[in-house]
């Protein structure tokens, strides 16, 4: 609008200036009025064109930050919807928990990673500083397996241990506790895989001594921090770990 003014203004001008340029119209220092004042509003038309677009720049980026701060908003909609709907599911899930504590499994859900699950702690599965499971894992583990099967949600396998270097072991597991926990989880895998679990559904991982659930060197902190966890994908989960 203002830029429409001032570009008239200037039309008149010019047209002022060639229409008394005619014989006889207006003198020489006249003529250099109107000349000046044509000069005036052609920068003034050209500050008001410079203003305007410095305007719509100011005005494309008030729009994209709050596109931005939308996205932002929907993406915390939705991770906290995604939270909900995990401890749901979770929460389905811990009301058969008291059957799998008979055998030394307990129910856990990690919601930074959109998952729940099993954590066999100490050594239920498995003897000290070995992967072979054991007849008391083996029917913690027959358990589990019908739970598995009853959904389609992917699966992790995590294997940890506690801080003791392997002594007994070591030539079986050169590369130490991470070896052994990475053992520990396939052998997990393998069983699930024979009793009728999908086992493209199934990955692994070992996070040895580094991940403990306590802090501490006695006895009980590494009876819980050498454990085996069986993690479910929440359904719709979108969360991947890193």
């Amino acid at each position: 609008m203002v830029s429409t003014i001032i570009m008239r203004k200037a039309c008149w001008v010019a047209v002022a200036v060639v229409g008394c340029l005619l014989p006889g119209c207006v003198t020489a220092s006249e003529y250099y009025d109107l000349e000046d004042e044509l000069a005036r509003s052609q920068e003034e038309l050209a500050y008001m064109r410079d203003t305007l677009e410095r305007a719509e720049l100011m005005l494309t980026d008030v729009e994209l930050d709050q596109e931005d701060l939308a996205r932002l908003q929907a993406e915390l909609a939705a991770a906290q919807q995604q939270r909900q709907d995990l401890m749901a599911e979770y929460e389905s899930f811990r009301g058969e928990m008291g059957i799998f504590s008979d055998v030394g499994l307990e129910g856990i859900v990690d919601a930074s990673e959109g998952m729940y699950g099993y954590r066999a702690e100490g050594d239920v599965l498995f003897v000290s500083g070995s992967s072979q499971l054991t007849a008391a894992g083996k029917k913690a583990l027959e358990m589990v397996v019908q739970r598995l099967k009853s959904i389609d949600s992917p699966i992790r396998i995590d294997g940890h241990t506690d801080v003791d270097p392997i002594v007994k072991t070591k030539a079986e597991y050169p590369h130490g506790n991470i070896q052994l926990g990475a053992a520990r989880a396939i052998a997990v895998r393998e069983f699930l895989v024979e009793n009728g679990v999908d086992g493209s559904r199934i990955s692994i991982a070992s996070f040895g001594e580094f991940k403990p659930v306590v802090g501490g060197k006695d006895s009980k902190a590494k009876a819980k921090n050498r454990r085996v966890e069986i993690m479910i994908r929440m359904a719709n989960s979108t969360i991947t770990s890193g």
